[in-house]
């Protein structure tokens, strides 16, 4: 028999919504736009800790084991925003609201050093007699330094609550959509080359990161203060909740690196290839969940 699924939180969500808008909207009710304009401070949910670890080569020797390991702090900082909405009303008191986001917000955050290890077989003067060599340093590593970018549309049930002639609480929940993107910088990579006399030699390179633009559904929940300046316009102020599932992000290279003197390397299809073959980075763990402070002003029209 097979085993039932439980019900995701955005599957109960929609469910919800589509109830309440069902059954909110008289069909003989009145009509009433709104245009909003807003100022917004996102305080983004997310942190992380990459771990990035694989196995680097020995160029020209007999490697017999050897190994890559860092940890990157990355978090999402606080950002600033506008937003533009539309909002429909099929009467004094229910509705629903239109709204698009776009944001442009910094990673950052402090690293571990780099630690790297070789065991390997060299040949070295004046024996010149196969020997086990045991090499490891510490790295200190640079900061995280990265952006972020969001596009998101947000659709919502709006009901109001009269409290004074001019003041209005206003409460939302909806469904959020975002497509987002980020890029990041340094990964690590390295490779060891054994020289002349089995002088052994590490190559070092600092290397960007990034996504693609992915899609990541969620609910939003919010509750709005609306005072009156004037019957057409309105001021409002504005916490709302945005909350989505974690993800896995796969993170891809650029082709333009730093080498670890710090003198910029283009990188050739090949050596990507062989970059990414050697290290096989993990998926990256993201979440969108955010709180957004807002204030800003309602057009009736």
């Amino acid at each position: 028999m097979r085993k039932e699924q439980p019900l995701s939180l955005l599957t109960i969500s929609f469910s919800f919504f589509c109830l309440i808008i069902s059954t909110a909207i008289p069909l003989s009710a009145a009509v009433r736009h709104e245009f909003q304009f807003t100022l917004n401070y996102a305080l983004p949910f997310f942190t992380a800790e990459y771990e990035h670890s694989f196995q680097p080569l020995l160029l020209y020797g007999s490697l017999i084991n050897s190994a890559s390991e860092q940890t990157l702090n990355i978090n999402e900082q606080n950002q600033l925003l506008f937003s533009l909405g539309y909002n429909f009303f099929f009467n004094r008191q229910n509705g629903i609201e239109i709204r698009f986001n776009h944001s442009s917000g910094s990673l950052k955050g402090e690293n571990n050093d780099l630690i790297l290890i070789l065991d390997y077989i060299g040949y070295q003067p004046p024996a010149y007699e196969p020997k086990e060599y045991h090499y490891q340093t510490a790295i200190k590593w640079p900061s995280t330094e990265g952006k972020i970018r969001h596009s998101s549309l947000t659709v919502s049930y709006l009901h109001n609550f009269q409290l004074h002639n001019a003041i209005r609480l206003r409460a939302g929940s909806g469904l959020f959509f975002s497509v987002s993107s980020f890029n990041f910088k340094y990964l690590s990579y390295s490779r060891f080359i054994l020289g002349g006399h089995s002088v052994l030699f590490v190559d070092t390179y600092m290397l960007e990161a990034f996504t693609k633009k992915f899609f990541q559904p969620g609910i939003t929940v919010s509750l709005q203060l609306l005072i009156n300046l004037t019957p057409k316009i309105t001021f409002m102020v504005n916490p709302e909740i945005v909350l989505t599932p974690q993800r896995k992000i796969k993170l891809e290279i650029a082709d333009q690196a730093l080498h670890f003197s710090e003198f910029p390397v283009s990188l050739t299809p090949e050596e990507l290839q062989e970059i990414e073959k050697t290290m096989q980075l993990a998926l990256f763990d993201y979440n969108g969940s955010r709180i957004i402070l807002k204030c800003g002003f309602l057009f009736e029209f």
